[in-house]
């Protein structure tokens, strides 16, 4: 059973914005090659898996936080569609939260000399 390919359709059905599924698509793929490659399924994630996943984003593919908050975004609805569909029994994505964009030093410092 391919879930992200069943999520994908799902989100196709409900109408969601077609930029937001293309989107998601590699988020979520991207996301179950990483579960593969360390041998656990998605009935088997945990809340660390997650936290892991996005800190591997940051450290090892030098993602942007702008770039993991969409991810996370990506992962959420995700969950939460796997939830409702009896695919795993706890949305641990409630437990992970989107971490605020901090602004640039240059546009701090060109506001300040308004």
């Amino acid at each position: 059973m391919n879930h992200v390919h069943n999520f994908l359709e799902w989100m196709r059905e409900e109408g969601k914005d077609p930029k937001t599924i293309v989107a998601y698509n590699p988020i979520v793929n991207k996301f179950m090659e990483w579960l593969q490659g360390n041998d656990t399924s998605i009935e088997q994630v945990k809340p660390i898996d997650v936290k892991e996943y996005l800190s591997f984003l940051r450290h090892t593919e030098n993602k942007s936080q702008a770039t993991i908050n969409k991810a996370t975004a990506g992962l959420i609805t995700f969950f939460a569609w796997l939830v409702d569909n009896d695919i795993v029994k706890d949305n641990l994505m409630t437990r992970i939260k989107i971490q605020k964009v901090q602004a640039s030093d240059e546009i701090n410092k060109n506001d300040t000399m308004k």
